[in-house]
């Protein structure tokens, strides 16, 4: 089964996250699809937009090497990330209709690979556990939540002033 923390961030937020992120090891991001393979590593998160919802983190400690598909739309993706050492950001969304849109950060750990992964499992869950732990940290929860999400200062503001 793999590992999750439910979280909401913002831009700044984002920043904040990757500037962590970035602090304590060597990371590489791909957007969820791309016009091209080459356009789906990215330096930062995208600005908010359609098509702009979840990011896969990898630690470059940890060996592996995307393979990279076209749909059948024609959009690139990582097609090998269900084996991978990656982290899925996915974002949240404000609510809408008084329902909110639960973000997440996310390992597959085995989940998707039957047959087992090619990385250190317990280092790359320490790692995931330090993430949790700054975002336990940094982020508070909504009274009452009974999901546990985790809202970053800056979402946990722009959600108390009303959707965003």
């Amino acid at each position: 089964m793999g590992r999750q923390i439910p979280l909401a961030m913002v831009e700044d937020d984002e920043t904040r996250f990757l500037d962590f992120l970035r602090g304590h090891a060597d990371i590489r991001i791909f957007q969820s699809f791309a016009d091209s393979s080459d356009a789906l590593l990215m330096d930062a998160f995208a600005p908010r937009g359609r098509g702009q919802h979840s990011y896969l983190i990898w630690n470059v400690a940890f060996p592996w090497t995307p393979t990279f598909k076209q749909s059948q739309t024609g959009e690139w993706y990582v097609s090998n990330s269900g084996v991978a050492p990656l982290v899925q950001y996915t974002r949240h969304r404000f609510a809408t209709e008084d329902r909110l849109s639960y973000g997440r950060l996310y390992w597959a750990k085995t989940f998707a690979a039957p047959d087992g992964v090619d990385y250190d499992l317990d280092a790359f869950d320490k790692w995931f556990t330090q993430i949790a732990s700054w975002v336990r940290r940094h982020g508070k929860k909504k009274a009452g939540d009974l999901h546990g999400m985790y809202f970053l200062p800056e979402a946990f503001t722009t959600q108390t002033d009303g959707p965003g």
